[in-house]
C-alpha cells in the first residue's frame, strides 16, 4: 500500500497514549504571542469589555488509527485523532493555540477566519521538535475549519491534519438547540492523491452513525455544522425527511436559507438547522456514490429521548444557548479509531534544520535542537556548489560514488521528474549520496508503496533529508538487477536503480 513506509522513515511505532485530556485549556504556563487588541468595543454600546481568553494546545503526532471495523491506517494528527479536537470559541475571544510538532517534518496550523500574517500558518513552516503560538481573535461566527498548511497542502489534509472550528456570536445568541459537529473527508489507502478516494469519512470513521445513531426530540431544534475538508469534490448534505435551513458558507452573517440538499464546497462549510416533525428513524449523507463510501449516518427521532444514550453532552454558554453533543461525538470517535501514537526520540526529530528566526518569540525549541538555515549535509559540512544541480553521466563510465538529486520541486505530485537521473546504474559495491534540491524535506527509501518492501540485501534508507541537504553515502550491496525506491513522506516519488555486477 502506498502508506507501508510513511511513518517509520524517522523512528518505530510507541506505546498507545492515553487520551484523558486530549485537548484543554494550557493554563499552567504562561503562553505569550503577538498580542491582538485587549479591548473590543460591543456594537450595540459604549462600553469597553475585555475578551475572553482561551487557550489550547495542539501537537501533531503521526498515528495510526481505525476508520472502519479492522481497518488500520497510518495517519499525521492534531492530538493523535483524525479529525483533531473541535475547537470551541465566542466571537472576540482572545485565542493562543500552542502547536507543538513532535513529527519529523514540518507542518503548520492554518485557522479559517481573520487573522494577520504572522498567524495565518503559512509563511513559517514549524519543523520538528519547534514549538509555534498563534494568536487569534475569533471569528467570524459560524462554522469553520483548521487545517495544516505545509506543502503540498492536499497531502497533509488527506493524511488526517484538519479539524473543525466553532464559533458562537456575542451578541446575538442563537435559539437553545442540540448541536453537532460533522467534518466530512476523503481517504485512499492505496493512493492517498487519488482524486476519486475508496473512503468517505464522517468525523473519521465510516459510517459510524449508522450503528451509533444521533438521537433527538421530535419537534426540537438541531444545528448541525458541516465541513467540507476534502480536497476535490462538493459535497451535496442531505437529510432525510425534512426541508431545513443552511447558513451559506457556514457563517451567521449570512441570511439561511430553505432547501432540501445543502451544497458544501471543498474547504467550505455549511451551518444547518433542522426539525422532524414525525418520530422514526432517519437518514443522513452526501448524495451520490459518497454515500456508499462511509458518509452515511442515521438520526433516530423520538417524543422522549433518553440523555444517557448521548451521555456527554454539555450545556453551551448557559441553559438558554442549547445542548451540545460535541464531547459525545468526539469520546466516541476516539473509541472507535482506538489510536497508537508513533513516538519519536529528540535525535529522531533533530535532523531536520529550519530558521532560526523566532519571529517575535512565537518560537521555541525545545531541548537542545538547534535551527539554521539549511546549508550544510548531515554532517555539518558544507554541501559543495556543484552537488546542487546533477544530470546523467555522459561518459560511458560508471564512478565509484553517484549522487541523485531529488529535483525542485519534486514534492509536487504532477511534476514530470521526481530523482535525476533515474534509472540510474550503479556498480554492486559502489554508493550513492541523495542531495535535495527541492524545499521541503524528502527521503530515499528502498521498495514500492504498492507492493511493500525491498528483496533481502536491496534494503537501504537514506533518513530525512532537509532541504539543501544530503543524505550520507548508502552503500548499494544487493544482486544485479533493478529495483525500485520512493520517498515516504510523499509517497508517489519514485525512482529505480539498475544494479550490475
Amino acid at each position: 500500500m502506498i502508506l507501508c513506509g510513511i511513518l517509520i522513515a524517522a523512528g518505530i511505532l510507541g506505546a498507545l497514549i492515553p487520551f484523558s485530556s486530549i485537548v484543554g485549556l494550557d493554563n499552567h504556563r504562561e503562553i505569550k504571542g503577538p498580542t491582538e487588541a485587549e479591548a473590543t468595543i460591543s456594537s450595540n454600546s459604549t462600553t469597553t469589555t475585555t475578551p475572553t481568553r482561551k487557550e489550547y494546545t495542539l501537537i501533531a503526532q503521526d498515528a495510526e488509527l481505525e476508520i472502519a471495523p479492522g481497518k488500520v491506517v497510518k495517519t499525521w494528527t492534531f492530538n493523535g485523532t483524525m479529525p483533531g479536537p473541535p475547537l470551541i470559541f465566542t466571537e472576540g475571544d482572545n485565542v493562543t493555540v500552542k502547536f507543538i510538532n513532535k513529527t519529523p517534518i514540518p507542518h503548520t496550523v492554518h485557522m479559517h477566519g481573520n487573522h494577520d500574517a504572522a498567524n495565518d500558518g503559512v509563511h513559517h513552516q514549524i519543523m520538528p521538535n519547534e514549538t509555534y503560538l498563534y494568536n487569534i481573535t475569533a471569528g467570524p461566527a459560524g462554522a469553520l475549519m483548521y487545517h495544516c498548511h505545509a506543502y503540498p497542502t492536499s497531502l497533509h489534509i488527506r493524511m488526517g491534519m484538519y479539524g473543525a472550528m466553532i464559533v458562537d456570536p456575542k451578541d446575538n445568541p442563537l435559539p437553545p438547540a442540540r448541536e453537532f459537529v460533522m467534518v466530512l473527508s476523503e481517504y485512499d489507502d492505496d493512493n492517498i492523491m487519488k482524486f476519486e478516494t475508496q473512503y468517505y469519512p464522517i468525523n473519521g470513521y465510516l459510517d459510524q452513525y449508522v450503528q451509533n445513531p444521533i438521537q433527538v426530540n421530535r419537534d426540537e431544534l438541531v444545528r448541525l455544522y458541516v465541513i467540507n475538508i476534502g480536497t476535490t469534490i462538493p459535497y451535496q448534505f442531505h437529510l432525510h425527511s425534512t426541508i431545513f435551513k443552511a447558513y451559506p458558507s457556514g457563517l451567521l452573517s449570512n441570511k439561511p436559507i430553505d432547501v432540501q440538499t445543502a451544497p458544501v464546497g471543498p474547504g467550505d462549510a455549511t451551518l444547518i438547522e433542522a426539525k422532524w416533525k414525525y418520530p422514526g428513524t432517519y437518514l443522513f449523507h452526501s448524495h451520490g456514490f459518497l454515500e456508499e463510501r462511509g458518509n452515511m449516518g442515521q438520526i433516530v427521532v423520538a417524543e422522549n429521548i433518553n440523555e444517557n444514550n448521548n451521555s456527554n453532552q454539555a450545556v453551551r454558554g448557559n441553559e438558554t444557548t442549547g445542548t451540545s453533543m460535541f464531547d459525545w461525538q468526539y469520546e466516541l470517535q476516539k473509541k472507535l479509531q482506538n489510536p497508537t501514537i508513533i513516538n519519536y526520540s529528540d535525535a529522531q526529530l533533530t535532523g531536520i534544520k529550519g530558521s532560526n528566526n523566532d519571529h517575535g518569540g512565537m518560537i521555541a525549541h525545545d531541548n537542545a535542537t538547534t535551527f539554521t538555515q539549511p546549508t550544510a549535509n548531515a554532517s555539518g559540512a558544507s554541501i559543495p556548489e556543484h552537488q546542487l544541480s546533477h544530470g546523467k553521466n555522459s561518459g560511458g563510465v560508471i564512478p565509484s560514488k553517484q549522487e541523485i538529486s531529488i529535483v525542485e520541486g519534486a514534492s509536487n505530485p504532477s511534476n514530470d521528474d521526481f530523482f535525476d537521473p533515474s534509472p540510474v546504474i550503479v556498480k554492486r559495491g559502489n554508493s550513492i549520496t541523495w542531495i535535495n534540491n527541492d524545499s521541503v524535506p524528502h527521503t530515499a527509501t528502498s521498495g514500492n508503496p504498492e507492493s511493500g518492501e525491498a528483496p533481502t540485501g536491496a534494503v537501504f534508507d537514506t533518513g530525512i533529508i532537509g532541504p539543501r541537504q544530503s543524505s550520507k553515502e548508502i552503500a548499494i550491496n544487493a544482486d544485479a538487477g533493478t529495483y525500485d525506491y520512493y520517498c515516504t513522506l510523499h509517497p508517489y516519488m519514485k525512482g529505480q536503480l539498475t544494479i550490475e555486477e
